[in-house]
């Protein structure tokens, strides 16, 4: 009974503790969208809950958890200046995981402020999310996004939204057919962003004539990077498009071999260029249901000969002495290795979108194959419209393959998501 009461009173506390982070979403979402004298407020409120069976014993993997998500967005325009931000108070509570119980905190993912020094050219500072490349499945040019929190068991649209942005300087420069975008995001002494200086510049073009658009990425830091998106509208109906990358420098380590077949070593410091490059093609037919499959060659992702090394290195007997310790602290990073996300180097991606099911519900099919092998990831997603400003998610994802594929290690096996979003 003393347990009860305990659980019961921490679990009090730490409402009382996240109460100031969701109350001003309450209280500025209760007021309807203004548009007038400049100003622009929406908002919107998320309550999620998640089940998940886990695989194995991963006590960091909650087996249930509950989220109150807001999201606030505001524009304030005077003049040639203009102010946008985007406020995201969090709380969850996590049950049955290594962090079992409450947290929560508000998230500025952007607060930046954009002047006009003519029609043309704009001058931006502050936190801005920038989300780049055309793929659904896989973005190899969205290099902003890298060691950003994303939540990838919600739609697209949530998932490129619901993410911090990056502190930076930057310009957009808008000409007939085409743009210019550029960006440096330096590196501050400070949590908010401790990366390395990083930057980029971008092309933009529309091909009236071919009913084409394509992109033109320059990106600095320390994985250097050159990224093209191009999409071409073949039909009313079809849609094709390529995202492709040349990186220099490997986004993770590899296990290699010295000069004994029992000895390994971790090599973080491949300099080589890899090509990502995705291609794919979406479809729309006479009835509204839009098909998309997408093909994705991950340059940077473990060969079979690379794989094999990691598991070897995981079994390797441990041997007595000295070299016991040395050899336990590489089998221990081996785990980090195998959870590198887009393991292998090749995957299909197909989704059927926009099903009708009854009335105004629509389901969508989702599958990532895992070429390499054989893994595979299943969604299933219910969009159910209650009223014009409330929306049910239904969720059901499934994660299958042999013992060493990508999506047969995955710590969650099956999970079941129910969103339920009112927009103010």
């Amino acid at each position: 009974m003393e347990m009860v009461s305990g659980r019961i009173r921490r679990l009090a506390a730490g409402g009382a503790r996240v109460l100031p982070l969701v109350l001003p979403l309450v209280l500025l979402a209760a007021t309807p969208a203004v548009a007038g004298d400049g100003l622009d407020l929406n908002a919107r409120a998320d309550l999620r809950q998640q089940f998940q069976d886990r695989r194995g014993a991963l006590p960091e993997s909650p087996t249930s958890q509950q989220r109150a998500v807001g999201l606030l967005r505001g524009k304030l325009a005077s003049g040639p200046a203009t102010i946008q931000t985007q406020i995201r108070p969090e709380w969850s509570h996590d049950l049955g995981g290594r962090h079992d119980g409450v947290s929560g905190r508000i998230h500025l993912d952007e607060g930046y402020l954009r002047l006009a020094a003519n029609d043309a050219l704009f001058i931006e500072l502050g936190k801005r999310q920038i989300v780049q490349g055309v793929g659904l499945g896989f973005n190899p040019t969205d290099y902003w996004s890298e060691g950003k929190v994303i939540d990838r068991t919600v739609d697209d649209e949530t998932r490129r939204t619901e993410r911090e942005g990056d502190v930076v300087t930057g310009f957009s420069y808008y000409a007939e057919g085409g743009s210019i975008q550029g960006y440096v995001a330096p590196r501050l002494d400070h949590p908010l962003q401790s990366e390395p200086t990083r930057y980029s510049l971008t092309l933009t073009r529309a091909f009236v004539d071919l009913d084409a658009d394509a992109a033109l990425t320059l990106y600095g830091g320390d994985r250097p990077a050159v990224g093209v998106n191009l999409s071409v509208t073949m039909t009313e109906a079809l849609v094709a498009y390529t995202e492709t990358s040349f990186r220099r420098g490997r986004d993770r380590a590899a296990v290699e071999t010295t000069s004994s077949s029992s000895t390994y070593a971790i090599d973080t410091d491949d300099e080589r260029l890899f090509v990502n490059a995705l291609g794919g093609f979406q479809y729309t037919f006479d009835n509204g249901v839009n098909l998309a499959t997408e093909y994705f060659h991950n340059g940077e992702g473990y060969s079979e000969g690379e794989i094999d090394r990691i598991f070897a290195l995981r079994t390797e007997p441990l041997p007595r002495g000295s070299g016991a310790a040395a050899l336990g602290a590489l089998q221990a990073r081996t785990r980090d290795l195998l959870s590198s996300r887009n393991l292998r180097r090749d995957y299909a991606f197909v989704r059927v979108n926009n099903i009708k099911v009854a009335g105004s519900t629509t389901l969508e099919l989702t599958t990532i194959r895992n070429l390499d092998d054989q893994g595979q990831f299943f969604r299933a997603l219910a969009n159910v419209p209650l009223t014009d400003r409330d929306l049910l998610q239904v969720y059901g994802s499934l994660f299958q393959g042999p013992t060493r594929s990508e999506y047969g290690m995955n710590g969650v096996e099956e999970r079941l998501l129910f969103l339920y979003r009112h927009h103010f």
